[in-house]
């Protein structure tokens, strides 16, 4: 083996692991929006069945709930909005809006879910 070739295998072994640590960044920050995806979808069910059961039909804005959904030392802050709209004389569309880290994140797009249901009082 001569230089030239050690070299170039050095290079070649250089570029694989540059390749391999940018997929598994991506594949990281994949899974760490799919886990606030769930905690969203999560939080989003459970004002939707409060909101169902307590037969308030009441909208409101910008309340907010911190959640332990990654790390047990620090709360990620979800902020949710809960608009009622009466479709029928009885029937009500509840619609849950749930965001979290403002919104959206480079990389990750937007970060938020929506979750709705038809409900009588």
């Amino acid at each position: 083996m001569t230089l030239m070739e050690a070299v170039l295998a050095m290079a070649l072994l250089a570029i694989l692991l540059i390749f391999v640590s940018g997929l598994f960044l991506r594949l990281l920050a994949g899974a760490e929006k799919s886990g606030d995806l769930t905690a969203g979808a999560m939080l989003a069910e459970s004002i939707l069945q409060e909101q169902c059961a307590g037969r308030d039909f009441l909208s409101s804005s910008n309340q907010r709930r911190l959640l332990y959904n990654r790390d047990g030392s620090q709360a990620e802050e979800f902020l949710y909005q809960v608009t009622c709209t009466r479709v029928a004389p009885a029937i009500y569309y509840v619609d849950v809006e749930v965001s979290w880290s403002g919104g959206s994140r480079q990389g990750q797009g937007q970060l938020k879910t929506r979750l709705g249901r038809l409900a009588s009082p």
